[in-house]
């Protein structure tokens, strides 16, 4: 009974690893070590795993950059995390070189494991975070496909107040 539970659980395990990016701990320049979870809670938010080596995560950069201008105002905060170095000049010169306008943070060598799961087909791999649920996106977004991820995240956008109407009586001329 034990190795069917244990099995059971192995394979829900690896069935929805989406959610376990939240618990990846990750360094950042600023502070000590932390889960995405605390940084990133419920969302909205973009989370991209990249590595230095990467040329389709170059790539991606001035996408994620012009999704970072275009949905900040929503709330959305995008994230870079490095994969493959924990050497805090290393991704600083990357990030630098890159042009990268977001938060960069870094994935200690101890947890290389949990990124094994949480990046079977490798790099560039973006978790979208939002409204209590967290989706995987395998290979290099574009403007279009990350605009229709942010909505999906985000629901319909809050309807705007209409404009009302004044009514303005002037005094009769008589």
């Amino acid at each position: 009974m034990r190795v069917v539970a244990l099995a059971l659980s192995l394979a829900l395990i690896a069935a929805t690893p989406d959610e376990a990016v939240l618990d990846l701990t990750v360094h950042g320049a600023d502070g000590p070590p932390r889960t995405l979870r605390t940084m990133v809670g419920d969302g909205p938010a973009i989370v991209t795993l990249w590595a230095t080596y990467c040329a389709p995560c170059k790539m991606e950069v001035p996408v994620l950059n012009r999704a970072n201008d275009r949905w900040a105002e929503r709330g959305v905060r995008i994230l870079g995390v490095a994969v493959d170095t924990d050497d805090p000049a290393e991704v600083e010169a990357v990030s630098r070189s890159w042009g990268i306008e977001y938060p960069v943070v870094w994935a200690p060598a101890d947890e290389r494991p949990q990124l094994g799961t949480l990046l079977p087909r490798g790099v560039p791999t973006t978790f979208l975070i939002g409204r209590g649920q967290v989706h995987r996106h395998e290979g290099v977004l574009d403007d279009a496909e990350i605009d229709r991820l942010v909505r999906g995240l985000l629901g319909p956008k809050p309807a705007t107040a209409a404009p009302q109407a004044t009514l303005t009586v002037a005094p009769a001329p008589w």
